[in-house]
């Protein structure tokens, strides 16, 4: 099984942009990178499958409580750290479901 990439925190917005651009819904899921050391899991559902899942270190805790609190959670982090560019970007991206895929 292949590991999956190790991204920054503070790459997030970019991440969440890349897979609202493939047409996926980015998910986030808690986890652990090491015994001790807490990572969040970033995947991009549906879409072309084109932007791959990955495990986001530095996380602040705060946004981890978000992600356990919440769905939709990713409308947060992109306002949150977002660039105005990258927050108008995916205003007009529609989501792509897998079952509407050829």
């Amino acid at each position: 099984m292949k590991a999956l990439p190790i991204m920054d925190w503070k790459n997030v917005a970019k991440w969440i942009t890349a897979c609202l651009e493939d047409r996926g819904v980015p998910m986030f899921r808690p986890t652990l990178l090491t015994a001790d050391e807490p990572a969040v899991l970033g995947i991009c559902w549906g879409g072309y499958n084109r932007v791959s899942s990955v495990r986001f270190i530095n996380v602040p805790k705060e946004d981890i409580n978000t992600i356990i609190a919440m769905t939709g959670e990713w409308k947060v982090f992109l306002n949150k750290y977002g660039t105005p560019e990258e927050k108008e970007k995916v205003k007009a991206t529609p989501v792509v479901l897998p079952e509407e895929l050829e």
